[in-house]
């Protein structure tokens, strides 16, 4: 299984329970730092806990920092990086699908997308960091079999941006979304 990919390749993760969240891993940081202090049990693997993370820790964000989908495929989701697209903010429509969590859509300021079956939200929240994953780039499967150990599976993908003039629209900060 490829869960990290920086060059263009497709990433890869396990479904746990389809419902997938999409994060800048600094965003996930910022969230880190209170989110033991709330209570969300009852919102724990639905569309309604990635909004309530925006409300709370984002609130102006435009509510499409965090990108939700769910899926069924099993036992993995794939995620090709020529489906991640530029997100035009300008299209109505686009943004209104957006917030309702429609469509998959994200931002990122740091060029980069954490994937993760949002069972395994929690944990990755205590065990994964920004600057982890980005020191991590260089030999990433020894890291990621380490945090793999840790959580007991592999629900979660690291995206870094191919960059500029790779061929792709995700080439650093911005507003995405998932084409289908």
């Amino acid at each position: 299984m490829q869960q990290f990919s920086s060059q263009g390749t497709s990433a890869e993760l396990q479904i746990l329970s389809g419902h997938l969240l999409f994060i800048d891993p600094l965003y996930l940081d910022t969230i880190k730092d209170e989110y033991g202090q709330l209570q969300f049990d009852s919102l724990k693997e639905s569309v309604d806990f990635v909004q309530m993370l925006e409300e709370r820790f984002f609130p102006y964000g435009g509510a499409n920092l965090l990108g939700y989908k769910y899926t069924d495929q099993r036992p993995m989701f794939a995620l090709a990086v020529q489906r991640i697209q530029f997100f035009d903010h300008d299209d109505e429509e686009q943004e209104r699908l957006s917030i309702d969590k429609t469509i998959t859509t994200f931002g990122t300021d740091s060029g980069s997308l954490l994937i993760l079956d949002i069972r395994n939200f929690e944990a990755l929240l205590d065990t994964v960091t920004g600057e982890d994953l980005s020191d991590a780039e260089d030999d990433f499967q020894p890291y990621a079999d380490r945090i793999n150990q840790l959580i007991g599976n592999k629900g979660w993908a690291y995206i870094r941006c191919p960059g500029v003039d790779s061929g792709f629209d995700f080439i650093g900060s911005g507003s995405y979304h998932i084409a289908d």
